[in-house]
Order: C-alpha cells, then structure tokens, then sequence
C-alpha cells in the first residue's frame, strides 16, 4: 500500500529533478532516470526512504531529519535490475554496511532521506557502479546538480547531513560553510585538519543551518577503507561511530547520554 501523503516530497523532488534536468541536458555516458521505483533505494532512483525489503508501506518523509549524500545511483542496469526486484537488497554492501553503522549509533533510518549528488544513471557498455562519474566532465551539468543539491536541502531542512566517500565532501563544499579540507578530495586530508564533523554549518543560498554535517567512508568498500579513519583518539571504525553519534546528539535527534570522546 502506498500513502500519497507520506510519499509527497520524494515525489515532488523527482519532478523538480526532471524540470531541472531534461534529457538533452546529460552529458555524454549519463541518462535520465525514467521513474522512481518502488522499495529503497537511493533518490532519484527511488524514492531515498527507508523501507525495508518486502515492505509495501512507504515512509513519512523525515523533514529535519538526517540527510545521506551517496555520490550517485549507479548504472543504468543497476536500476532496471533493482527496479524488478521492487528496491534495491539490504543486503547489497552499500546498504548493508550503512544500516550497520546507523543502528551501532543509533540512528533509526526511519529518520534519514537517501541521496545523491550527482543526478541521472551511467549507461553504455562500459558503464560501471564504481569509479568517477561522467558528471565531472560536464561543467554545465556539475553545476546543475550542484544548485539541486540545494533543491534537496530547501525541501528537507536536515538538522545532520552526512556524506559518504571522497568525492562527496568536495561537491557539498561548494554549497555549504564547511572548512577548505573538505576540497580536498580526501578523506584522509578532513582528517588530518580534525574537521570530520563540524557544526552549525552555514548554507549560504538558503540562510539555513545544518547542526552537524559528518564526511564517513563510503559504506561499499568501508570493510577496506574504515581503518584508516582517525577522530580524537580513536581510529577506524570506533571513529566513525563517535563522529555520527556526536553529531546526532549535538543536533537532538539523539539523548545526550553517550560519552564522547572529548569528554573522556
């Protein structure tokens, strides 16, 4: 069963993405997505909601609540295969191991809207889930997803935004009052300058605040790349835990009962 009124901003974002983005805007290797399917999955390829596999409900939009910014979907077989299963698997790595991370620090994915960056579906023979995308070599179209970002931001109002891989953090710092680390391109250099999480983030274009905005490993080659995360004086995935629950009980959304570690 679906609820329209539940479903209504993911909805209206995806006619606002196409309004944004018609076909002939895509740059070579990049196509549209031709409807958001049923079941999870990441916007725009779905709705960007948690729902769990076999679930026909769909979720409340979590306005204020915690955005995720994935990179982008992926290719365009990627979507038809997920669009026939009804949602992609939870247990496919990226969502298996960011549902881990959100319940170890306890954060109900009931309260996160799922995104991308980068709009639109790689296609061709060559096209692969992984890798930089097509959209870079667009400065046109980069800055339309840019402006979206923005789009995104405006209709949910996040109190946490969080971002996942290297090359997240450097698209969002284009948009957001974040530290020149975030530039990078790195996670290791966000690191280093000890800006993983910042709070009270400006965006400028909207005169809104993001409580807390976190740059986390990408949750698909996390098993590899979680070790070499440092926060205060902890590493790995102890450091990536501290900064989401950090950030979750600076903006409310979770009690102030856990200890961080800057007040050990």
């Amino acid at each position: 069963m679906r609820d329209e009124k539940s479903s209504i901003s993911s909805d209206l974002l995806f006619r606002q993405m196409q309004a944004a983005f018609p076909d002939e805007s895509y740059p070579r290797d990049l196509g549209p997505v031709p409807s958001l399917m049923d079941g999870l999955s990441f916007f725009p390829a779905g709705r960007g909601l948690y729902q769990p596999n076999g679930s026909t409900q769909t979720p409340t939009f979590p306005h204020g609540g915690v955005m995720v910014v994935g990179r982008d979907f992926g290719t365009h077989g990627a979507y038809v295969q997920a669009n026939a299963e009804r949602g992609e698997r939870e247990s496919d790595p990226t969502w298996n191991h960011l549902l881990t991370l959100l319940d170890e620090a306890g954060c109900d994915p009931r309260s996160c809207f799922f995104s991308n960056a980068f709009m639109g579906l790689r296609k061709g023979n060559q096209a692969r889930n992984v890798g930089d995308t097509p959209a870079h070599r667009d400065k046109k179209f980069l800055a339309a997803c840019r402006d979206f970002f923005i789009v995104q931001l405006e209709m949910m109002r996040p109190r946490v935004l969080l971002t996942l891989g290297s090359a997240v953090p450097a698209f969002v710092a284009t948009k957001l009052k974040v530290d020149p680390s975030w530039s990078a391109g790195t996670l290791k250099a966000i690191d280093v300058a000890e800006k993983s999480i910042q709070t009270e983030v400006a965006v400028p274009e909207l005169d809104f605040t993001v409580s807390a905005v976190v740059a986390l490993t990408h949750p698909c080659m996390r098993p590899v790349n979680v070790r070499l995360r440092q926060y205060d004086l902890l590493r790995g995935r102890n450091a990536e835990k501290a900064m989401l629950m950090e950030a979750l009980v600076y903006a409310g959304l979770q009690p102030a009962t856990w200890e961080s570690s800057h007040d050990r």
